[in-house]
This record gives C-alpha cells, sequence and structure tokens, in this order.
C-alpha cells in the first residue's frame, strides 16, 4: 500500500512548510538576500540556525516520498546535499557580521535541528 509513504509526505509538508514561512517571515525578505540587518534569535531559530535550508530538505523528501520517483530522488541527491552544505559557508559571513553574538548563537543553538542548549 502506498499510504504510510504518502502520509509520510504529508507529515514532512506539514513540518517543513510552515517552518520555512516562518523563517522567511522572520528574517524578512531583505535579510534572505545577504542584506545587512539584525541576528534573529527566536521563533524557529531557537532551534534551528538554518530553518530555510531544513525546509527545502523536508521538502525534497516529501516530494519523493509523495512521487515515489527515482528521477526525483536523483534530482533531489544534489540539491539536498546543497541545502546542508551551504550554511558552512555562510557562517564565516555572519560571523564577521555580527561578531561575539553570532559565535554564542551557534553554541546555543544547532546548525540544523535540535533543542537550544540553555
Amino acid at each position: 500500500s502506498d499510504l504510510p509513504r504518502l502520509i509520510s509526505a504529508g507529515i514532512l509538508f506539514l513540518i517543513a512548510f510552515p517552518v520555512g514561512i516562518s523563517a522567511i517571515y522572520q528574517l524578512s525578505f531583505k535579510q534572505t538576500l545577504g542584506l545587512r540587518g539584525k541576528i534573529i534569535t527566536s521563533g524557529v531559530y531557537r532551534f534551528t540556525r538554518n530553518p530555510q535550508y531544513v525546509t527545502h530538505v523536508l521538502l525534497i523528501a516529501a516530494i519523493v516520498l509523495a512521487t515515489n520517483s527515482s528521477l526525483a530522488l536523483i534530482a533531489g541527491i544534489p540539491y539536498s546535499i546543497w541545502f546542508i552544505l551551504a550554511p558552512f559557508t555562510e557562517e564565516q559571513w555572519l560571523k564577521d557580521q555580527f561578531g561575539k553574538e553570532y559565535e554564542t548563537y551557534c553554541h546555543r543553538v544547532p546548525r540544523y535541528i535540535g533543542l537550544p542548549k540553555k
């Protein structure tokens, strides 16, 4: 039966979509374009430093599950790898922009998904 696969895809979508929308709303479109702003540490940014990238990977997984397509899997792998690796290139820029505040944030909040450290 396809039902478990489709339910799994639906759950991933229902988790990813609101997280992504919330992240974009919180950060605002200006900052997602790399324009200088303030560091955001509340909302979804309490649980992940990269909610948009997490969203993309979860949505790709949801599409692969929903379509049950080898082509979707083959296309999704390089995109997922990109979204997993992209934060590593951005972190130095963020450290340069926000200094100690960003470093403290990095120690408290995981790069991808997790509970914040006290």
